[in-house]
C-alpha cells in the first residue's frame, strides 16, 4: 500500500493549517505529499523532488535501478513522483507530479491572502480542472474544503475536520455532491504530534480498516501495519532511510510483506 490516495485528496488537505506559524528553521510537507502524515522538514526548503526507484540488491544492502513508471507505481497503488515548491516564509506555491521522465504531469497552485490559504487550482495541461474553496477557524486551522468541478462551478464534495480539545484527534469527514455523509477517518496521534493510528469508516459508520505506524529516533515512520474490517492484517510495510546533513532524508529504502523492494529518493534546494 506504501501510500495511500484519499478521495480527490480534498480530506489529506486539510493537515495544512491557514497560517503559518512555524520556526523559522523547519518547514511543512503537509500529508497531501507524504498522504499518511505531515512531515517537518529541516531548514528553510526552497524545493523538494520525490522520486520513486526499483532496488537492486547490492550484496547485503540495495541500489537503485530503474524509475518506476507512472503505470507501475498506479497498479501498485503508489502516488507518482512530485516536485513541491515553497516561498521564503515556507508556504506552499505548488505541488507537481510528474512522471519517470520528470515530465510534468499535473499542477496544484496555491493561493493565498495575509499568508492564509484561501484556494488550491489543479491545472492539467495548462487547463483549470479543478478547484477548492477553504474556510478556516479562528486559530487559523483549516476546518472546511469545498471541491469544484471547472469549468462548470460545480460541488464535487465537501471535507470537514474537526479537532479534539487536547488536539490529539482528529476526524476528517467528506461529503458527496449531495452534501451526505461519504465517509470519514479518525486520526490519533501522541504527545510528540506523530500519527500512531488511522481508521476508515464508510457513510454508515461501520468499520473498514485502520494503519498502525511504529517511529524511529529522528521521528519517521519506521513501520506500517494495516489491517481490514475483520482485523487481519492486509498488509506490513518497512522503512529505513538516509539524511542529509541538515537531517532530513535523502533515499528511504521500503519492503513489503510481498516482497515489493523500492528506493524513493529526494533532492532539496534550500533558501539560504
Amino acid at each position: 500500500m506504501k501510500k495511500i490516495i484519499f478521495l480527490l485528496v480534498l480530506v489529506i488537505l486539510m493537515a495544512i493549517g491557514c497560517k503559518n506559524e512555524k520556526p523559522s528553521e523547519f518547514t511543512m510537507l503537509p500529508d497531501y505529499t507524504t498522504s499518511m502524515y505531515p512531515e517537518k522538514l529541516v531548514g528553510r526548503v526552497e524545493k523538494m523532488t520525490e522520486k520513486n526507484y526499483w532496488a537492486i540488491p547490492d550484496g547485503e544492502k540495495y541500489k537503485k535501478g530503474n524509475p518506476i513508471s507512472m503505470k507501475e507505481l498506479d497498479s501498485l497503488g503508489w502516488t507518482e513522483d512530485f516536485e513541491v515548491v515553497f516561498d521564503n516564509t515556507g508556504l506552499l506555491v505548488t505541488i507537481s507530479g510528474i512522471d519517470e521522465t520528470a515530465r510534468t504531469i499535473w499542477v496544484n497552485e496555491f493561493l493565498k491572502e495575509n499568508n492564509v490559504y484561501t484556494e488550491r487550482k489543479l491545472f492539467e495541461n495548462d487547463t483549470l480542472k479543478f478547484y477548492d474553496k477553504l474556510k478556516c477557524d479562528e486559530n487559523g486551522n483549516i476546518i472546511e474544503i469545498t471541491g469544484f468541478r471547472a469549468p462548470e462551478d460545480t460541488v464535487i464534495v465537501t471535507t470537514k475536520k474537526i479537532i479534539n480539545a487536547k488536539g490529539d484527534t482528529i476526524e476528517n469527514q467528506w461529503f458527496n455532491n449531495k452534501g451526505e455523509l461519504a465517509g470519514k477517518r479518525i486520526n490519533i496521534y501522541d504527545d510528540l504530534h506523530q500519527r500512531r493510528q488511522v481508521t476508515g469508516y464508510d457513510k454508515d459508520g461501520n468499520y473498514q480498516w485502520r494503519c498502525e505506524d511504529i517511529y524511529n529516533e529522528k521521528g519517521k515512520p519506521s513501520k506500517r501495519t494495516w489491517y481490514d474490517k475483520e482485523e487481519n492484517i492486509s498488509s506490513v510495510e518497512e522503512f529505513t532511510y538516509e539524511y542529509d546533513k541538515k537531517g532530513n532524508w535523502v533515499i528511504e529504502y521500503y519492503k513489503d510483506e510481498k516482497n515489493h523492494i523500492s528506493i524513493m529518493e529526494r533532492t532539496y534546494t534550500y533558501f539560504e
